[in-house]
């Protein structure tokens, strides 16, 4: 794997974990003290990024150095994402051949 490589592997599972707590590119630039411009070149695998600003990224997305690296993880979470949409298409066929009153009863126990 290419230093190129890395660094792309590295801005991907930034943008992965970052997008999974729902933060945005501006309000985690606040949080690790950067600019939104250089929150988007880590992203995009640009810059050379220093193992305190590593650190730190990794503080506020509550995650192990280790997973900003992890080559498997954009792959494995894929293959989840697919996983549970199979199983919510599943659900919503189940749920086309409901009457209307067990929907409602549904309803009022999901709220």
């Amino acid at each position: 794997m290419t230093e190129k490589d890395i660094k792309k592997q590295f801005g991907n599972n930034v943008k992965y974990y970052r997008k999974l707590r729902k933060i945005t590119q501006f309000d985690f630039a606040d949080m690790i003290g950067k600019s939104e411009e250089t929150v988007s070149n880590i992203e995009r695998g640009i810059p050379s990024t220093g193992i305190e600003l590593i650190s730190k990224i990794a503080e506020v997305l509550n995650v192990q150095i280790e997973q900003l690296f992890d080559r498997n993880i954009i792959e494995i979470n894929s293959n989840i994402d697919m996983r549970r949409n199979d199983l919510i298409d599943n659900l919503v066929e189940v749920l086309k051949a409901k009457d209307e009153k067990f929907l409602n009863n549904l309803l009022g126990v999901l709220t």
